[in-house]
């Protein structure tokens, strides 16, 4: 996907989480985030979205603080997101996809952080609104890229030993296989790190769903034995992820 594709899936996903957060109320639990509250939820990405207007518009060159001071209480946080979030869509569009700035992940400029803040927010998009009652799918081209983004990245942090961590092995392999759109992924649990590459291969396990239940299978939102997926070869490769997987 374009960095400007990007970009314009922000606004459209803050409203749907912000109709979503509506609905449940600030105190309501969200399911996939064990012990938040959907207050918690609004907090956690308000905070995230000023954090990185803040790098972009400065083109910060190394990590900076997360802004302090407490957010709103009650239904006034929801519309403090909002805000957040259209201030984060405007600083991007005000910026050159390639212009350098600090990151943590490949490749340490605009465009990094376009397509994590993209990806970031519809998944706590479907949180909100399976805390609401049901979630609604993420369009499938967009859910391959958070795919292919979520692996990728997920394997650059495992290398650096910080706080986010992949499934590691003995070299099983998990195959991963969008059955809605192009995508398909090789997963290989090294000792020290997953190593993942796009293709089509034979796994110990494959799993295939469409691209948007893949990825919230990937990040922890489904599990495999949900009537979405085929599963073949060694399920519980699949189960170790789910426990093991940190991010």
């Amino acid at each position: 996907m374009e960095y400007s594709e990007h970009v314009e899936t922000i606004e459209p996903n803050v409203t749907l989480l912000a109709d979503a957060a509506q609905r449940a109320g600030v105190d309501a639990p969200v399911p996939t985030c064990p012990g938040w509250v959907v207050g918690d939820l609004l907090t956690h990405l308000g905070r995230v979205h000023r954090w990185v207007t803040d790098i972009v518009r400065s083109r910060a060159t190394e990590m900076t603080e997360r802004p302090a001071g407490d957010p709103p209480d009650g239904p006034d946080r929801i519309r403090w997101v909002v805000d957040g979030a259209g201030a984060l869509a405007d600083a991007l569009r005000a910026t050159e996809p390639d212009t350098p700035m600090w990151a943590f992940g490949e490749p340490p400029s605009a465009r990094f952080w376009a397509r994590r803040q993209a990806h970031e927010l519809a998944m706590h998009r479907v949180d909100a609104e399976l805390a609401a009652g049901a979630a609604t799918p993420i369009e499938s081209a967009f859910a391959a890229d958070g795919i292919d983004e979520f692996l990728m990245l997920l394997q650059l942090v495992s290398r650096r030993g910080d706080r986010h961590r992949g499934i590691t092995g003995s070299g099983e392999t998990i195959h991963v296989h969008c059955t809605d759109v192009d995508g398909e992924w090789l997963v290989r649990l090294e000792p020290d790190v997953p190593v993942v590459t796009r293709e089509h291969a034979k796994g110990d396990v494959a799993v295939r769903g469409s691209a948007s239940d893949l990825l919230l299978l990937l990040s922890g939102r489904l599990t495999r034995d949900a009537p979405n997926f085929e599963v073949f070869g060694d399920a519980t490769l699949l189960d170790r992820w789910r426990s093991e997987v940190r991010f």
